[in-house]
């Protein structure tokens, strides 16, 4: 759970640090809580980093991950469709 995902600019150096301060790796499945262009761009390059809506989450994609990153803001989105 992190509190944020919001990226500054499109930069995949960025969301690489972000995700080594973290420890995250291997698969990681990122939860946004809506359409987030900039950190879709973002992990677009990077092998095993996969970006989903939290309203489109979904059990294939959990149980591949080895990582599941959501944002703290998905989860009212989450509880709500999910419920």
């Amino acid at each position: 759970m992190v509190e944020d995902l919001a990226m500054d600019a499109i930069r995949t150096r960025d969301l690489v640090g972000y995700l080594a301060a973290l420890e995250a790796s291997g698969r990681v499945l990122v939860v946004a809580d809506g359409k987030d262009e900039r950190l879709e761009l973002s992990a677009r390059n990077l092998r095993g980093v996969h970006v989903i809506r939290a309203d489109s989450l979904n059990v294939v994609d959990v149980l591949k991950a080895d990582i599941l990153l959501i944002s703290q803001l998905s989860l009212p989105t989450m509880a709500e469709v999910y419920a």
